[in-house]
């Protein structure tokens, strides 16, 4: 499961961390197997992502395809799009 936090403001992309995963036991002996995550810390505020490997896969994939869309838009070709690399 991700979980997502927001305040009023972020000013900036200030770390990104892996955590593995581990097995996390209670004070009354129960043991919970916590899943890898990827955590996105933002500048400025209190602004931060807990991301679950698949959400962190798939957002991954979709920030490449923004930015290859974003490189094709700044060329402004009027042949159409190019192949970046």
């Amino acid at each position: 499961m991700s979980r997502f936090t927001v305040s009023a403001e972020a000013k900036g992309l200030s770390k990104v961390e892996y955590h593995p995963s581990y097995i996390w036991e209670s004070t009354s002996g129960c043991q919970y197997q916590i899943p890898a995550s990827v955590w996105v810390v933002f500048d400025g505020s209190d602004v931060r992502m807990s991301l679950d490997i698949a959400d962190a896969d798939a957002l991954m994939s979709a920030l490449a395809v923004a930015l290859v869309e974003h490189a094709v838009a700044q060329r402004g070709s009027s042949s159409g799009p190019k192949a970046v690399a």
